[in-house]
């Protein structure tokens, strides 16, 4: 996993990249409005998958958000 400081873009965003064998995986973090989108692209397929959620708790200890899809499935997150 890596972590880039988009500084160029907006200095309250964060993001981070997993590569998986078959698809990618992009968590970018809007520190300000404690926002979460996860981005995910895979290698066959032009478009991407996105899903945004609000995160509570600070950067510097941990923080909690969930990811809801349109079928009514949910997944609880906490980094």
């Amino acid at each position: 996993m890596s972590l880039v400081n988009i500084d160029d873009y907006n200095k309250n965003h964060l993001t981070y990249e997993i590569d998986f064998h078959d698809y990618k995986k992009f968590y970018i973090l809007d520190t300000q409005n404690h926002q979460i989108s996860e981005k995910t692209k895979y290698d066959n397929e032009e478009s991407a998958v996105v899903t945004t959620a609000s995160y509570t708790e600070d950067m510097n200890t941990a923080i909690d958000f969930t990811f809801d899809f349109g079928e009514g499935g949910n997944y609880l997150m906490h980094s």
